[in-house]
């Protein structure tokens, strides 16, 4: 064991009134050593005053540092109440439940408040250990305003560094991983059945924060060691890490946000727009883009019966009046139509020519199919008198009529006869429109029945 060490347990064994500070700013580490220490302390029959003027951290809170930890050192002295000896016969005090009452027997007189003074007495200070201090500057303010303390006390610093050379007795450890560590075997060789579940908990938090969950390089077997007998003693490991790791997290600060309303104290109502951002006018603003519609693109028809899949056939029918592609064709390289029917038909659709007389497979050609079904381009080569003959047109009756009476001007509807006749076509041989309008019969006279019926 190392002599300073040995110094410090031999000392703290005969003290009776001990103080433990920290410095002005302490570590987690510290505040947990502090605690640990001044509720083992305490355990073991000491007078002892864990003193910290500052604010201890909320990531603390679980172990309850306002049952611990004091502001000052009022506790460590006495308070006095002094009485004219000659009025008091005998004294002595009980304890009821939260109340000490002090009995005092007057000796031939009375006693009244008029007859006690009061008064604080000097500190009662046998040992001060100040962890993670090096230097007295370092000390906490409530420790410094009271120098008396540190002159009439021993003094002994427990640090992790040989810096450190404040008090009479001066425990350093480079190796260390914490001041916990160091804690934790001071109060195992005072007594080690002194650790309990709360102090353990305390002890290991500090160790725990240390060495970052046992990650650094600041963990050694001896680290190992102690936290297994904290462990084993009842430290609670699982809520020390949920409890530091929410102390990790940023705390929300009371600065208002942007735009938020401020209420001063005279009730008036302030919004900080600092951090606004400007805004856009609208008018400038660009109108989001609407995606088109995308058309969808026709199927390209293949021209060989080699693109096609396995089973297809391309079929083709005969084209009547400009025909379309449809289920009943045949598979062949098909030339560009010539016909000027089929002329506004896109060259996608597939119409073959009509006068290309390229033979079906039942063995007739385009001709041949085209007489069979009356095709209009059949019909094309015959005359206007012949198409009159064949479906009996009134036109040739009228005719025959007007040659029988030459000299009488027989009017048909309101138009004279040789009107009629002149509105004619006369140009027999003229060819078929077979895109125009059927000729329209005139209409027959009031006044006269039909020549069939004559």
């Amino acid at each position: 064991m190392d002599d300073s060490k040995k110094k410090l347990l031999g000392k703290l064994n005969e003290s009776k009134n001990v103080l433990i500070t920290v410095s002005k700013n302490p570590s987690v580490d510290q505040l947990a050593a502090l605690m640990g220490l001044a509720l083992a302390l305490d355990k073991a029959k000491k007078h002892t005053a864990a003193v910290f003027s500052g604010k201890v951290p909320s990531t603390l809170e679980f172990l309850q540092p306002e049952d611990t930890i004091q502001n000052s050192t009022d506790s460590l002295r006495d308070f006095i109440i002094s009485l004219d000896r000659a009025k008091a016969a005998k004294l002595r005090y009980t304890a009821e439940e939260d109340v000490v009452k002090i009995f005092i027997t007057p000796y031939r007189s009375s006693i009244t408040q008029d007859d006690l003074t009061y008064s604080q007495g000097e500190y009662n200070v046998d040992l001060v250990i100040a962890l993670g201090v090096k230097q007295q500057s370092d000390l906490d303010d409530a420790i410094v305003s009271h120098g008396s303390i540190l002159h009439d006390a021993t003094v002994a610093t427990i640090n992790l560094s040989n810096e450190a050379g404040l008090g009479t007795i001066n425990w350093n450890e480079e190796n260390a991983s914490s001041l916990c560590e160091l804690v934790t075997e001071l109060v195992q060789a005072v007594d080690e059945s002194l650790i309990d579940g709360q102090i353990a908990t305390s002890l290991l938090t500090g160790i725990v924060a240390e060495t970052a969950r046992f990650s650094n390089d600041k963990t050694s077997s001896h680290t190992m060691s102690a936290s297994a007998a904290l462990m084993t003693a009842g430290a609670n490991q699982q809520l020390i890490a949920t409890q530091l790791e929410q102390g990790e997290q940023p705390e929300a600060t009371d600065e208002p946000a942007a735009g938020e309303a401020v209420v001063a104290t005279d009730g008036t109502l302030e919004i900080d727009h600092s951090n606004d951002q400007p805004v856009e006018n609208e008018a400038s603003a660009p109108e989001p883009e609407v995606p088109s519609p995308e058309v969808p693109l026709s199927p390209e028809i293949p021209q060989d019966s080699s693109q096609l899949s396995p089973g297809a056939r391309l079929i083709v029918e005969p084209p009547t009046m400009g025909g379309q592609l449809t289920a009943n064709a045949i598979t062949e390289a098909l030339e560009p139509s010539t016909d000027p029917l089929s002329a506004a038909t896109p060259a996608a659709s597939i119409i073959p020519t009509p006068n290309s007389g390229t033979p079906s497979p039942t063995g007739k050609t385009l001709s041949d199919i085209e007489k069979e079904v009356n095709s209009p381009h059949v019909q094309a080569s015959k005359t206007l008198s012949d198409l009159e003959k064949e479906v009996n047109s009134p036109h040739l009756t009228e005719a025959s009529t007007l040659n029988n009476q030459p000299d009488q001007d027989v009017m048909i509807g309101a138009q004279p006869a040789d009107t009629i006749a002149s509105d004619i076509p006369s140009n027999e041989n003229q060819a078929f429109n077979a895109s125009a309008a059927p000729p329209v019969p005139p209409p027959l006279p009031f006044d006269q029945k039909p020549p069939e019926q004559q």
